[in-house]
């Protein structure tokens, strides 16, 4: 993912990567994903700061817009699907900026995040058109921060007990 922040609230970003769908006891192939991903801070609430150490604790909600577009071959059919998601979450972080939390090549932040999820999809399965609502999921993840822009990480989102995605990453922030 690689993202720009167009104003303290705002942020943009696309992402790019592989995806495999799994139909019934059917595992698909690999495929291309890519998304366009928007971000808005709703709240945030400094819970401690300390400028002398450039340290920050911190407690927020968001709203993340995503539109994922996927393609994966399953059955010698071609299975291209879009889907919007909605992710209404909150969020905690302790971040410093400048001073690793440990060792000069560790984190200078870490965060936590969950939240709902809500996700839309239509696609194509061979010559059938394929739509579905999925009301809601959960979401849970987190992110490592490094001073220089870059974050890893894991996120979890649960649809029900055979529809989930987990996204393991490396980001970027200008």
């Amino acid at each position: 993912e690689v993202g720009y922040e167009v104003a303290p609230f705002l942020q943009l970003a696309s992402q790019a990567g592989t995806v495999k769908a799994v139909v019934g006891d059917d595992e698909g192939e690999n495929g291309l994903t890519w998304a366009a991903i928007a971000r808005a801070n709703l709240a945030e609430y400094v819970v401690s700061e300390s400028p002398e150490v450039g340290r920050k604790q911190w407690l927020g909600a968001a709203l993340e817009l995503q539109y994922r577009s996927n393609e994966s071959n399953q059955d010698d059919s071609d299975l291209d699907w879009s889907e919007v998601f909605v992710l209404p979450s909150v969020y905690y972080f302790l971040n410093r900026s400048g001073d690793a939390l440990l060792q000069e090549y560790h984190a200078t932040g870490i965060g936590l995040h969950g939240g709902l999820s809500f996700s839309f999809i239509d696609g194509d399965y061979g010559s059938n058109d394929v739509e579905e609502n999925r009301n809601f999921g959960f979401m849970l993840g987190g992110d490592a921060r490094w001073g220089s822009g870059w974050i890893a990480r894991l996120r979890a989102t649960i649809y029900g007990s055979g529809d989930q995605t987990i996204e393991i990453g490396t980001l970027y922030h200008f």
